[in-house]
C-alpha cells in the first residue's frame, strides 16, 4: 500500500493503475470512488477519510447503525458501547467522544453516584446518603473494619467492595491486595537522561553539559547557549530561535531546496536543492556568499558528517537509487548504498559511532541502517509502516525518532529497532508531518498541509504547540535543531595517515578497523584492502579503468555505481586519445629540433589570417636580436599557442 515507484502523481499508499479504466486491487483492498485509488478493506467506513475523494466514508456505504437503548453510539464511527462506559474517565470509543462533554468524575479522588453525580470518595460509605439516590452507601461498606479487608497497605470502603491502595512509589500487585515497588524508570521520560530506580523512589542524572532544571529535577537543560531550528521553505531557509521565537531568514532565492543541515563549529550551512541537482552550502552568518557542489543526482535528503568531514545524500531517481557520500569540497563522489534501494528519503547520521540511518517508503517501507562506508547493512524497523518521512536521532537517549505521513503518527525506538514507542498517533495533530528533530525533552516536526512547525513532549507527545508559521504556500519543509550539543565530538580515524588508505578513507562501524578504503574511478581496490592501483588488462596488457570502486576487503561492502560497462568504455577510449596526442606532441618536438625551417612552413587552417599577422610581426620584432632565432619565436609566442 505505498506509492508506486512508476508514477508520481498517485496518492502515496495506493497502488498505480493498470490501465486507463482504473485501478486493479488486491485482496483485502477496496476501490476508492474515483476509480484510481485503493484502500484496505479495514480503513472502510472507520471515520477517517483515506480516499482522496472521501467515498470511503460516503454515507451511502457505510450506512448508520443504531444501538440498543443500553448502550451509547460513538461519533460518526458506528460503534456500540454499555452506557455504563460513558464518562468512566477512560476513552472506550476509538474517538473518545465516550469521555466528551464528561463533567467528569475522577475515578482516583470521586465517586460516580448512579445519577450520574459526583461525589468525593472520601464520603462513601459514611453512612450518610451524599449522592441524594443512596447510591454511596451499600452492604458491602465496611469490609475494610476486617482485617484491613486483606489490603497489606491501605484499604478504602466503597459501596461496592474494599479497594487497596500504596503509598506513593508502590503499585497494587496482580493479586490486587499486595504492594510492590514502582520501577519509575520504565516509564518513557522519567527522566530526560538517566535514571536510576529505588526502592519507594527514584532519582536522576543528566550527560555532560547539561543540568538538572531547578523546578523539575527530572528534566535536562543544556548549559549552553540557545537553540534555533532550521526550516526549508523551497524558496528560501530560515533560522526560528527557540528562546524568544524570532525568526531570521538565512538563505534566499532557492528552487527547490528540500533538506538542510549544518556544520555546527565552522558556522556552515549546506542545503540540497532537487531542481539543481546541487548541494549547496553558505556560513550561517551570511546566505548570499554561497558554494555549490554538483552532484550526479537529484538530492532528497541531506546529512552531514561532522567528525570525518563528508556529506551523505539519499536519491530516489531510477538507475541511482541509494545514498550517495562525498568530502565537503564535492570531490570523489561515490554511492555506499544502491542495491535494493527504492524510494530513499530521509538519512540521519551518527558520525561518532559512525553509523548512518534512512527510510525508504518503496514497496517494501523500511528504515535502514548501516555503516558510513555502507557496510553491516541491515533493517531495523519493517513493520507497520507506509510512508516513512523524516527521520533524526536522539544520540542523548540512544533513540531514532520518524514521522509516517500516512499513517500520520510520531514514533521512536532504539538504535537497533528494538524498543519501538508511538509519541503521537492522531490525525487532528499530525496531517502531513514531514521534516523532524530532537532536542532536549522536545520533538519538532513540519506540516505541509497545516504549514507550520510544531513542536512536543518527546516522551509523551503532550504539550503540543506552533513553533513558527510557514506562510500560505504548502511545501515540503524540512527542519533540524542548530546548536553544538547536537554534533557532538568525536574521533576521526581517517585523519592520522587517511585511515591507512592511499587513497579514500571511508569511517567504518567495526571497532577494531574503523576505517574503510575506496578507490576513485580508473583504480581498483588491492588485496590488501588499502592500496589502490591500476589493473592490467586481459586482452591489451593496459590499464583498466573501471568506473566503480572495489570491493573492500575484510568483509567491508563495496561501493558500487551503475552502468560500469558503458563508463569503462568510454573512459578507456579518452585514455587512448590521450596516448595518441602525448605521442604525437612528443614527435613533434622531436621533429622541430631536427627540422626547424620545415616546421616554420607548416600552415595549418586552424590559424586564421590575423594570428599569422600577429606572428609575422612578432618574428619582424625580434628577429632583428642576433640571439633570437626563429625557433624561439615560435616556441615563445604563448598568444598563438592558446590560439592553437
Amino acid at each position: 500500500m505505498v506509492k508506486d515507484s512508476s508514477s508520481s502523481n498517485l496518492t502515496p499508499g495506493c497502488p498505480a493503475p493498470s490501465d486507463a479504466g482504473g485501478a486493479q486491487c488486491r485482496p483485502g483492498e477496496v476501490k476508492c470512488g474515483d476509480g484510481f485509488v485503493c484502500i484496505f478493506h479495514a480503513w472502510l467506513c472507520d471515520g477517517d477519510a483515506d480516499c482522496p475523494d472521501g467515498s470511503d466514508e460516503d454515507p451511502s456505504r457505510c450506512g448508520t447503525q443504531s444501538c440498543r437503548p443500553d448502550q451509547f453510539q460513538c461519533g460518526g464511527l458506528g460503534e456500540c458501547i454499555s452506557r455504563s462506559l460513558v464518562c468512566s474517565g477512560m476513552p472506550d470509543c476509538r474517538d473518545g467522544s465516550d469521555e466528551a462533554n464528561c463533567e467528569g468524575c475522577d475515578p482516583e479522588s470521586q465517586l460516580r453516584c448512579e445519577n450520574g453525580t459526583c461525589v468525593d470518595i472520601s464520603l462513601a460509605c459514611n453512612g450518610i446518603n451524599d449522592c441524594g439516590d443512596g447510591s454511596d452507601e451499600g452492604s458491602l461498606c465496611g469490609s475494610c473494619a476486617r482485617s484491613n479487608g486483606g489490603c497489606s497497605h491501605g484499604c478504602q470502603d466503597l459501596p461496592g467492595g474494599r479497594r487497596c491502595s500504596c503509598p506513593d512509589g508502590y503499585r497494587l500487585a496482580a493479586d490486587g491486595t499486595s504492594c510492590q515497588d514502582i520501577d519509575e524508570c520504565e516509564n518513557p521520560g522519567a527522566c530526560s537522561h538517566i535514571c536510576i530506580n529505588q526502592v519507594g523512589h527514584f532519582k536522576c542524572e543528566c550527560h555532560a553539559g547539561y543540568v538538572r532544571d531547578p523546578s523539575n529535577h527530572a528534566f535536562c537543560k543544556a548549559q549552553q547557549g540557545h537553540a534555533s531550528l532550521l526550516v526549508t521553505h523551497r524558496t528560501d531557509i530560515r533560522q526560528v530561535g527557540l528562546h524568544r521565537r524570532e525568526v531570521t531568514s538565512l538563505v534566499n532565492d532557492t528552487n527547490a531546496a528540500t533538506a538542510v543541515d549544518f556544520d555546527f563549529r565552522a558556522g556552515t550551512v549546506y542545503w540540497a536543492d532537487a531542481m539543481d541537482r546541487a548541494i549547496y552550502s553558505a556560513p550561517a552568518e551570511d546566505g548570499s556568499r554561497r558554494s555549490v557542489v554538483r552532484v550526479a543526482v537529484r538530492p532528497q535528503g541531506l546529512a552531514l558528517d561532522w567528525v570525518h568531514g563528508r556529506v551523505y545524500w539519499t536519491s530516489s531517481e531510477p538507475g541511482s537509487s541509494g545514498v550517495h557520500t562525498a568530502p565537503l569540497d564535492g570531490s570523489y563522489q561515490l554511492t555506499v548504498v544502491s542495491a535494493e534501494t527504492a524510494e530513499p528519503r530521509a538519512i540521519a547520521l551518527d558520525p561518532v559511532a559512525r553509523w548512518m540511518y534512512w527510510t525508504d517508503w518503496g514497496t517494501v517501507p523500511r528504515i535502514e541502517r548501516a555503516g558510513l562506508d555502507g557496510s553491516r547493512r541491515r533493517t531495523i524497523v519493517d513493520t507497520q509502516l507506509q510512508w516513512p518521512n523524516g527521520l533524526t536521532l536522539d544520540l542523548e537517549r540512544r533513540r531514532i525518532f520518524w514521522v509516517d505521513t500516512r499513517r500520520r503518527v510520531l514514533e521512536s525506538a532504539n538504535l537497533d529497532g528494538s524498543g519501538r514507542q508511538i509519541v503521537i498517533s492522531s490525525p487532528q495533530t499530525l496531517h502531513r508531518p514531514f521534516g523532524i528533530a530532537t532536542f532536549e525533552d522536545s520533538v519538532f516536526w513540519s506540516d505541509w498541509e497545516r504549514r507550520a512547525v510544531f513542536s512536543a513532549n518527546k516522551f509523551t507527545g503532550d504539550r503540543v504547540a506552533v513553533v513558527t508559521r510557514l506562510g500560505s504556500l504548502q511545501f515540503e519543509s524540512d527542519v533540524r535543531v542548530y546548536h553544538p550539543y547536537r554534533q557532538p565530538p568525536g574521533n576521526n580515524h581517517c585523519l592520522s595517515d587517511n585511515g591507512g588508505c592511499s587513497h579514500i578513507c571511508l569511517p567504518a562501524p567495526d571497532e577494531q578497523r574503523p576505517t574503510s578504503c575506496a578507490c576513485p574511478s580508473g583504480l581498483r581496490l588491492g588485496d590488501d584492502g588499502r592500496t589502490c592501483s591500476q589493473e592490467p588488462s586481459e586482452d591489451s596488457g593496459e590499464a583498466q579503468t573501471p568506473s566503480s570502486l572495489s570491493p573492500a576487503a575484510a568483509g567491508h561492502q563495496a561501493i558500487s555505481s551503475e552502468d560500469q560497462s558503458g563508463t569503462t568504455t568510454a573512459v578507456a577510449a579518452t585514455a587512448a586519445v590521450l596516448i595518441i596526442v602525448v605521442a604525437a606532441v612528443a614527435g613533434f618536438l622531436v621533429y622541430r629540433r631536427v627540422n626547424a625551417k620545415g616546421f616554420r612552413r607548416f600552415d595549418s587552417p586552424s590559424y586564421s589570417k590575423s594570428l599569422r599577422d600577429v606572428v609575422k610581426l612578432q618574428k619582424t620584432r625580434i628577429h632583428n636580436s642576433p640571439s633570437a632565432t626563429d625557433d624561439e619565436v615560435l616556441i615563445t609566442s604563448g598568444e598563438r599557442r592558446e590560439a592553437a
